[in-house]
């Protein structure tokens, strides 16, 4: 049984997916929910608090919410829907990484030390046409890990999500998702000692 689904591509999506009963994605997620067999970590509707734009504050929640500083510092974010953000990063997106709000799971990342000049140029006037779809953030070199490759291990570039609940008590949930980056994106066991 599946007691929480974390969804990883977008709203416009779901009805286009039928369910093995025939009946939309979006319908069978709504019924599902709504009868309380299922609990959705990102409801449709969330795609600005996923995680491009969501860096940019964690910081700030962090201090409203726990009312502590971060014990982990977090790569500096944009979010280019504010002007005074666009107006710092306009003439440095070779040094950035620019992403679509949208952009679930990653996609739409523009790695701009690796782009050509000319996608560069594209980037520039796509993103003034509408700034409130993008957010900006120093490039992180990423963690990695071994991964068996063609019989041998190499390091691999990795991204560990941890799942935490909040209600009357907020808990880490036993479980996480590990991101394996080479060729295509995999996943990794996770294991989560307490």
């Amino acid at each position: 049984p599946v007691d929480v689904l974390y969804r990883r591509f977008d709203d416009a999506l779901l009805g286009a997916y039928p369910t093995g009963a025939g009946v939309p994605l979006d319908l069978a997620l709504t019924e599902a929910v709504r009868a309380r067999r299922l609990g959705l970590a990102n409801v449709p509707g969330n795609a600005v608090a996923d995680d491009a734009a969501g860096y940019a504050w964690v910081p700030a929640m962090i201090r409203f919410y726990l009312g502590e500083e971060p014990l982990l510092a977090s790569a500096r974010t944009w979010v280019l829907a504010d002007p005074a953000a666009w107006a710092e990063v306009a003439d440095r997106l070779h040094e950035l990484e620019v992403e679509s709000v949208a952009g679930y799971g990653g996609r739409r990342v523009v790695h701009g030390p690796s782009c050509p000049a000319a996608g560069l140029a594209a980037l520039r006037a796509e993103i003034a046409a509408a700034p409130h779809r993008f957010v900006a953030r120093e490039p992180l070199a990423p963690s990695t890990a071994p991964a068996l490759a063609g019989g041998c291990l190499h390091p691999r570039p990795v991204g560990l999500r941890v799942f935490s609940v909040a209600g009357r008590t907020t808990a880490t949930l036993p479980l996480a998702l590990t991101r394996v980056g080479g060729d295509g994106l995999l996943g990794k066991d996770t294991w989560l000692l307490r």
